[in-house]
């Protein structure tokens, strides 16, 4: 099934004002505007992905914190091993 969507699958046109504005604008002056076409989906699509990653380590960050202060252990900031005496 893979194989078919991957080999089979054809380009899906942009809306019709992006796709005629490339087009020109490709002729015109090289392909600087589909680059930043390309840019900024690469852009839309990892955004989500940083978002949830910078929320899940400060929720793990606040977690250890909160653990390191029940403990006692709230004197050291610094996340290194705390020293046995």
């Amino acid at each position: 099934m893979l194989p078919l969507a991957v080999f089979g699958a054809s380009t899906a046109p942009a809306c019709p004002g992006c796709s005629k504005a490339v087009e020109a604008e490709g002729k015109a002056s090289g392909s600087n505007l589909s680059r930043g076409y390309a840019w900024s989906i690469y852009l839309m699509m990892s955004a989500p992905f940083v978002i949830t990653g910078a929320f899940g380590g400060a929720m793990y960050r606040s977690y250890r914190k909160s653990r390191r202060q029940e403990s006692g252990d709230g004197s050291q900031e610094g996340g290194g091993p705390t020293p046995r005496v």
